[in-house]
């Protein structure tokens, strides 16, 4: 499959923007903390629904849904259960949590592969059955919980991510390609400054039913195209090698981190200089490990089964 600039690039800053978000949840850094917060909180995980949407599209023109669930399921399933004990054990060891608190805190933590692993096996299995309804169907669910934010958060925010990632699967080619699709982009900053400057909306408040959660849901589908149609300017222009090698290394960025910033729960840190350096530090030594992880035949077994 050709090499597209603005899917790694995407990627590469979405991943920052999770390690970003992480690591800003343990400071005390003043007021905007929040409103960091919830930026990465509309950016990093659409962003990354979107991406792997677009990628499934292409690859589900190459592969049957038979290999594709195979596939999907030793590289998404196997490292979800592995390192969710891994992660479990070393919360236990290194912060003295009890195990279930430990394996509750890890499998939330990597969340992502399970729902991702989700959304790829349900829309194979959908496609198995060769029948345009069901993606009718498929996107009739996830708008079905746009409308269900007014009743039950839970069910509305998997509705919500699943319609990001059937956008990625069905649309995100014609996004980046739209003549108008920078109005996309100030949409979502008028949206965002919007609520930042009215202290309109709070990340945690949002999260209940109501008006508010049906809000922050459609700033998370802006919010999902915003960076691939940033990059998409770039597509034309030279790689950034290492944007592109940090966009490749995302899987193992995403699992190794919370190894590292686990170090910094019992941290008390209000200086923004220290969150910075730590920021920059927790992703000098993620990606450093991940090339190590990559490179090494028998660690990179812990990542995917070939």
């Amino acid at each position: 499959m050709t090499k597209v600039k603005f899917v790694d690039y995407s990627r590469a800053l979405a991943i920052s923007i999770v390690v970003i978000g992480h690591m800003i949840e343990m400071t005390n850094v003043g007021d905007l903390k929040w409103k960091i917060d919830t930026l990465c909180y509309l950016l990093h995980v659409p962003t990354f629904l979107i991406i792997s949407g677009y990628l499934f599209s292409k690859s589900s023109r190459r592969y049957e849904p038979k290999e594709i669930i195979i596939s999907k399921s030793k590289r998404l399933l196997f490292p979800y259960v592995l390192w969710t004990f891994i992660l479990a054990l070393y919360s236990v060891l290194l912060n003295g949590m009890s195990f279930e608190d430990a394996f509750r805190y890890a499998y939330n933590a990597l969340w992502y592969f399970a729902f991702l692993w989700a959304c790829i096996i349900g829309t194979s299995v959908l496609m198995m059955l060769h029948c345009f309804k069901l993606n009718i169907l498929m996107v009739g669910i996830s708008i079905g919980g746009v409308i269900g934010t007014i009743y039950n958060s839970t069910v509305a925010k998997i509705c919500i991510h699943y319609l990001i990632f059937l956008i990625g699967f069905y649309l995100l080619e014609h996004i980046v390609a739209f003549k108008y699709k920078y109005f996309l982009i100030m949409l979502f900053v008028f949206c965002f400054l919007f609520c930042v400057s009215t202290g309109y909306l709070s990340l945690f408040d949002a999260l209940n039913t109501g008006f508010k959660t049906f809000y922050v849901f459609m700033l998370k589908i802006l919010g999902a195209c915003f960076l691939p149609i940033c990059f998409s300017y770039l597509e034309k222009r030279k790689m950034m090698s290492t944007m592109i090698k940090l966009g490749g290394n995302t899987i193992y960025i995403y699992i190794l981190h919370f190894f590292i910033i686990a170090i910094y729960k019992n941290i008390n840190n209000d200086s923004w200089i220290v969150f910075i350096m730590s920021v920059v530090i927790v992703m000098v030594i993620t990606n450093l490990l991940a090339e190590i992880f990559k490179k090494n035949r028998y660690l990179n077994k812990l990542f995917t089964i070939k």
